[in-house]
Protein backbone atom coordinates (compact mmCIF):
# COMPACT_ATOMS: atom_id res chain seq x y z
CA UNK A 1 0.00 0.00 0.00
CA UNK A 2 1.44 3.35 -0.96
CA UNK A 3 1.24 6.73 0.73
CA UNK A 4 -1.52 8.04 -1.55
CA UNK A 5 -3.80 5.07 -0.87
CA UNK A 6 -3.27 5.46 2.87
CA UNK A 7 -4.01 9.19 2.73
CA UNK A 8 -7.14 8.62 0.63
CA UNK A 9 -8.37 5.96 3.06
CA UNK A 10 -7.70 8.26 6.03
CA UNK A 11 -9.51 11.13 4.32
CA UNK A 12 -12.53 8.90 3.64
CA UNK A 13 -12.56 7.69 7.26
CA UNK A 14 -12.50 11.27 8.53
CA UNK A 15 -15.31 12.21 6.14
CA UNK A 16 -17.42 9.26 7.33
CA UNK A 17 -16.83 10.17 10.99
CA UNK A 18 -18.02 13.74 10.47
CA UNK A 19 -21.01 12.59 8.41
CA UNK A 20 -22.03 10.09 11.11
CA UNK A 21 -21.57 12.54 14.01
CA UNK A 22 -21.31 16.20 12.93
CA UNK A 23 -20.91 17.32 16.55
CA UNK A 24 -17.55 15.56 17.04
CA UNK A 25 -14.85 17.95 18.17
CA UNK A 26 -11.49 18.21 16.42
CA UNK A 27 -9.94 16.49 19.45
CA UNK A 28 -12.39 13.58 19.21
CA UNK A 29 -11.67 13.26 15.49
CA UNK A 30 -7.94 13.32 16.25
CA UNK A 31 -8.32 10.53 18.79
CA UNK A 32 -10.45 8.43 16.43
CA UNK A 33 -8.05 8.74 13.49
CA UNK A 34 -4.68 9.02 15.19
CA UNK A 35 -3.93 12.15 13.15
CA UNK A 36 -2.50 15.40 14.41
CA UNK A 37 -4.98 18.22 15.12
CA UNK A 38 -3.54 20.30 12.29
CA UNK A 39 -3.92 17.39 9.85
CA UNK A 40 -7.55 16.84 10.91
CA UNK A 41 -8.31 20.52 10.32
CA UNK A 42 -6.56 20.60 6.96
CA UNK A 43 -8.28 17.44 5.72
CA UNK A 44 -11.71 18.67 6.83
CA UNK A 45 -11.11 22.00 5.14
CA UNK A 46 -9.98 20.21 1.99
CA UNK A 47 -13.17 18.13 2.05
CA UNK A 48 -15.27 21.30 2.32
CA UNK A 49 -16.29 20.94 5.99
CA UNK A 50 -16.37 23.74 8.54
CA UNK A 51 -17.90 24.44 11.94
CA UNK A 52 -18.97 27.74 13.49
CA UNK A 53 -18.25 28.58 17.13
CA UNK A 54 -21.30 28.84 19.34
CA UNK A 55 -24.13 26.42 19.99
CA UNK A 56 -24.72 24.33 23.08
CA UNK A 57 -21.51 22.27 22.66
CA UNK A 58 -19.27 25.25 21.91
CA UNK A 59 -19.64 24.83 18.17
CA UNK A 60 -22.35 24.18 15.64
CA UNK A 61 -22.27 20.91 13.65
CA UNK A 62 -19.65 20.31 10.98
CA UNK A 63 -21.28 21.01 7.64
CA UNK A 64 -20.61 21.86 4.02
CA UNK A 65 -22.02 25.13 2.70
CA UNK A 66 -21.54 24.10 -0.96
CA UNK A 67 -21.58 27.67 -2.26
CA UNK A 68 -24.54 28.79 -0.17
CA UNK A 69 -24.37 31.16 2.81
CA UNK A 70 -23.59 29.38 6.06
CA UNK A 71 -26.85 28.95 8.03
CA UNK A 72 -25.01 28.92 11.36
CA UNK A 73 -23.16 32.16 10.63
CA UNK A 74 -26.54 33.71 9.88
CA UNK A 75 -27.80 32.53 13.29
CA UNK A 76 -24.77 34.04 14.99
CA UNK A 77 -25.21 37.34 13.14
CA UNK A 78 -28.89 37.41 14.10
CA UNK A 79 -27.83 37.09 17.75
CA UNK A 80 -25.45 40.02 17.33
CA UNK A 81 -22.34 37.88 16.92
CA UNK A 82 -19.76 38.76 14.31
CA UNK A 83 -17.80 36.75 11.80
CA UNK A 84 -15.38 36.00 14.65
CA UNK A 85 -17.63 33.03 15.41
CA UNK A 86 -16.30 31.11 12.41
CA UNK A 87 -13.74 28.46 13.28
CA UNK A 88 -10.49 29.21 11.45
CA UNK A 89 -9.12 25.78 10.59
CA UNK A 90 -5.74 27.32 9.74
CA UNK A 91 -5.28 28.94 13.15
CA UNK A 92 -2.79 27.35 15.53
CA UNK A 93 -4.15 25.57 18.58
CA UNK A 94 -4.06 27.65 21.73
CA UNK A 95 -4.23 25.97 25.11
CA UNK A 96 -5.68 27.90 28.04
CA UNK A 97 -4.11 27.47 31.44
CA UNK A 98 -6.27 26.58 34.38
CA UNK A 99 -6.63 29.33 36.97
Amino acid sequence: MDFRETKDRTRETLNQLVESDPMMSVEELREATGLKVHTVRQMLKGLGWHAVKGGSDGHFPWHKDEGRPCPYEAQQKAKGKTKMGVVDLDAPVEFKRAA
